[in-house]
């Protein structure tokens, strides 16, 4: 069976352009972090544990047991909350994870499942499982200040429809925000700046061998969180400088054009009254001299 040239053409042709786009070199991070969560979420559905909760319960139990809880508030919320629905919960990250490796990988709605693995990766973080969520979150807000998604994806022909960024990656040509994206930019900065404060009295310790402290951590990923938003709102604002610094250039080029070309116009035009007279001159005798031939 013989393939059609055309159709070679136009693939070799979008894969060229995708190639061509800003961030094009982060797709296999995008692919290594998609095929993790699908990884995890996979070997989460061959465990038996995992449907009916017993895993996720004696998992959270270990982690009470063992003092890895940092934040008293957080292991509350663990035996009042998590163990007592581990069924449900064990169901709903192990789909959950599935799912997001999936998104990942194909480009579908790929920053809403950035942000869902943030959720739970953050999670895991504050029950005292650091390694390896805390790579994942660096990872992950990489690929979301990046749009990764719209990037060989199914995102550049779903943000068509979908304008908001935190559903659907945008392509590198729509960059602008809405004024409620901007505003949940700004508010989620100052939550994540306010997160980082909090957690400063639970550090243990500032030495470089506390990468395993989850309050730590947890200072970290708040302070990164926070220049990702920030980051993600100057990009929006920085867009559309250089239309209005075409739009301000523009103007004085061509009022400068308009001059020119008034300037020329003028020069050539001869405004003394000899020359005036002559020219008058000229062409009445022309006239004359052609009604004579006329007749």
């Amino acid at each position: 069976m013989r393939r059609d040239p055309a159709l070679n053409n136009v693939f070799i042709r979008y894969i060229a352009q995708a190639l061509q786009q800003e961030g094009a070199f982060l797709l296999p991070l995008r692919l290594f972090i998609g095929i993790g969560w699908f990884r995890a979420g996979l070997e989460k559905w061959l465990n038996p544990g995992w449907h009916d909760g017993s895993s996720l319960a004696s998992f959270l139990n270990a982690h009470v047991q063992n003092g890895l809880i940092e934040f008293s508030g957080y292991q509350q919320w663990v035996q009042t909350i998590f163990e007592p629905h581990s069924f449900y919960l064990g169901f709903i990250i192990m789909v959950s994870q599935l799912l997001i490796g999936i998104a990942i990988m194909t480009g579908t709605f790929t920053n809403l499942a950035l942000l869902g693995g943030l959720v739970m990766n953050i999670n895991f973080i504050l029950v005292g499982e650091v390694n390896p969520s805390a790579f994942y979150v660096m990872i992950q807000v990489v690929l979301l200040i990046s749009n990764i998604g719209a990037i060989m994806g199914l995102d550049q022909f779903l943000s068509r429809g979908i304008s908001c960024c935190f559903i659907v990656a945008k392509p590198s040509s729509q960059k602008t925000l809405s004024l409620l994206e901007k505003s949940f930019m700004v508010l989620a900065m100052i939550t994540s700046v306010a997160a980082a404060i909090a957690v400063v009295p639970s550090i243990k310790s500032y030495d470089p061998s506390s990468v395993h402290d989850p309050a730590m951590i947890s200072l970290v990923l708040s302070l990164f969180s926070a220049a990702f938003f920030l980051i993600t709102f100057l990009r929006s604002e920085l867009s559309l400088m250089p239309q209005l610094n075409g739009m301000s250039t523009m103007k004085p080029h061509s009022l400068e054009f308009s001059q020119s070309n008034l300037s020329l116009k003028m020069s050539s035009v001869d405004l003394s009254p000899y020359a005036t007279r002559s020219t008058l001159t000229g062409q009445t005798l022309s006239r004359s001299t052609h009604a004579e031939h006329s007749r």
